[in-house]
């Protein structure tokens, strides 16, 4: 009986909260968050790359993917259509990057997360390519997210500690 009661709690607080549960959902720990018309970009990150010393998580040169989630909050599709970053000579998005309305798209994520197993999501790979500078740890960089309808959003983008082991 105890474990019916905590399922039917769980429902109706789900149900009590509405749209703002399915975001809080998807709002990870220590990445950026900001949004533009319906689109809430949530937990973007510059993803952890393979150990080095010091503080130089990616080099000049090199691509550096992102991890992020971007919820769609709104009823029409959205799309991104762009990534950009002064630190960055290009960027690319691997995958279709539609998000219909109420979906997510996920990008970086290794392991399950609470925003991959939700059913209204989609992923892509977003990266910045060919670094003009190094990219180090504990600062931030600007990168900015172009929606086909809700416009552009601009993040001061953390980048982590490339001490530890594994992505995102």
């Amino acid at each position: 009986m105890r474990p019916v009661l905590l399922i039917g709690t769980a429902l109706a607080l789900l149900a009590l909260s509405g749209c703002g549960s399915f975001e809080a959902q998807l709002t990870g720990p220590g990445g950026a968050d900001d949004g533009a018309g319906t689109i809430a970009v949530r937990d973007a990150r510059f993803s952890a790359s393979a150990p080095r010393a010091g503080d130089e998580a990616y080099a000049a040169g090199e691509d550096a993917p992102l991890t992020l989630t971007i919820v769609n909050t709104g009823d029409a599709t959205e799309r991104l259509v762009s990534v950009s970053s002064p630190v960055a000579a290009g960027a690319s998005i691997g995958g279709d990057a539609r998000i219909l309305g109420g979906f997510a798209l996920v990008s970086g994520y290794e392991g399950a997360t609470p925003s991959q197993t939700l059913p209204a999501t989609v992923r892509a790979d977003v990266e910045l390519t060919d670094l003009r500078e190094p990219v180090r740890a504990g600062l931030t960089y600007p990168v900015t997210f172009t929606f086909a309808r809700s416009g552009a959003v601009t993040l001061e983008v953390p980048v982590g500690n490339p001490d530890a082991s594994g992505r995102g």
